[in-house]
């Protein structure tokens, strides 16, 4: 992915009616380097890059809102990806109201419709997460989000979001979370089979056939739940084992 634009109007000291736009591509190959005193927007050139995919500045406290003057606000970045699709991301934000406006194109063609999670979504199905962002080709001006200083839980999921991992690891969390669905299961089904067989044992002859068929279909019930429990147990394991076989191997 290679940014080729970024426009902006009425974010921090850039208030002018004209909007502001850097043309990447009208450098040429190489580095690109921002030069100017202290307070002449540097920063904010840079960080609005990740702004407009991530409605928020890196190194600045607050909300969008408070970075962005008037009505008319906006950021806007345009991408090139390997295939020479073109993507852009646009922003619309009107600070007095604080509201936003969130779009994102491919082609020309709208795969957005202004609300902020899709565009969320979308983002990060073709940028990735914003810790990912910090943690590999963007250094922010505080350090925010390096990756050496990151804990080691949090290192390894970006590792595995880095190389396209991730996946196992939701599909691990879902398997997790059915198992512990089926441990309550299998726990409710067990306090109805003692408490079945507590009132076997005090009933008459009478009812004694009826509760034995009752009895009988319960305990089919508890089995089934029992071995549903044994296969989500089985299955996270399995994708545990999976995951961790496959950072290792990377």
């Amino acid at each position: 992915m290679e940014l080729v634009r970024l426009s902006l109007r009425g974010i921090t000291s850039f208030t002018a009616a004209q909007p502001v736009v850097i043309d990447f591509d009208s450098y040429g190959e190489g580095l690109i380097a921002f030069v100017g005193k202290n307070g002449a927007g540097k920063t904010t050139l840079i960080e609005s890059i990740v702004a407009s995919l991530f409605e928020e500045f890196p190194s600045r406290p607050g909300t969008l809102y408070q970075c962005a003057h008037g009505r008319d606000a906006f950021i806007e970045t345009v991408w090139r990806t390997k295939d020479q699709q073109e993507i852009v991301a646009r922003i619309q934000i009107d600070a007095e109201k604080r509201t936003a406006e969130k779009n994102l194109f491919v082609n020309g063609e709208a795969i957005t419709s202004g609300r902020a999670k899709e565009f969320a979504t979308e983002i990060q199905v073709r940028f990735g997460s914003l810790d990912l962002l910090l943690a590999s080709v963007f250094m922010s001006l505080r350090s925010r989000g390096n990756f050496l200083l990151l804990p080691k839980g949090q290192r390894k999921e970006l590792f595995a979001e880095l190389l396209g991992l991730r996946y196992l690891s939701h599909l691990s969390e879902e398997c997790g979370n059915k198992r512990k669905g089926s441990d309550q299961t299998l726990t409710t089904q067990r306090a109805l089979l003692i408490a079945q067989q507590e009132e076997l044992m005090a009933l008459s002859s009478g009812g004694l056939e009826l509760l034995r068929t009752d009895l009988a279909l319960l305990e089919r019930v508890y089995g089934d739940s029992k071995l549903s429990l044994d296969n989500h147990r089985t299955q996270e394991s399995d994708l545990i084992g999976t995951d961790e076989r496959a950072l290792s191997a990377e």
